[in-house]
């Protein structure tokens, strides 16, 4: 309702892109996907939503935001890490691109490589690697058991290089601090050479 109080008249999805841009959603930003037009949700058009239409709550242009807003790196759990091992005195080196699977941290008087890894895209056995996305289904699985390959991959390939592999996990670091301890203080204790 406008401030008048009356519903104003719907504008068609077109026009409004048009007039708004494919960004925007237009004045009240209140448009229902899916449905035909702007300003009005389907139930009080009468109109009913397509049956190609997805369940997802965002509209297309909103996921693509959202998913274009997922950092590869310095990701929040990554900064911890790196912040806690700064802090214990640790130096080290980020994403050396001339080592397999680009590691998040890198330790070369250790011969050490952290990885820091989303439960969700490295698929680890908790409750948020397991969330299985009910959208394009097939999609995901292929995507996250390809990256489940690349990860083994890569971690053999630094141990044949030498390094040692060490993983930590997002859950790890939301449930207490104890992951960051236990990783400070086997790194004490490997020899500097």
């Amino acid at each position: 309702m406008d401030a008048v109080g009356e519903w104003r008249r719907p504008v068609p999805l077109v026009a409004a892109l048009k007039r708004y841009g494919p960004q925007s959603r237009g004045p009240d930003d209140n448009r229902d996907v899916g449905a035909e037009t702007v300003g009005l949700g389907h139930e009080q058009l009468g109109l009913e939503l397509r049956a190609e239409q997805s369940t997802d709550v965002l509209s297309k242009v909103q996921r693509s935001q959202n998913m274009s807003a997922i950092r590869a790196k310095d990701t929040k759990p990554e900064l911890l890490v790196r912040r806690a091992l700064h802090a214990a005195g640790f130096r080290f080196r980020i994403h050396r691109k001339d080592l397999p699977g680009k590691p998040d941290i890198v330790m070369p008087s250790r011969s050490v490589v952290i990885f820091v890894n989303g439960c969700f895209w490295h698929s680890h056995d908790c409750r948020y690697g397991r969330v299985t996305p009910k959208q394009n289904a097939q999609f995901w699985a292929a995507k996250r058991s390809a990256t489940v390959v690349r990860d083994a991959s890569n971690h053999q390939a630094l141990r044949e290089l030498g390094w040692a592999v060490e993983v930590i996990w997002e859950c790890e670091l939301r449930a207490s601090a104890t992951a960051l301890s236990d990783l400070i203080a086997g790194l004490r204790q490997r020899d500097v050479t």
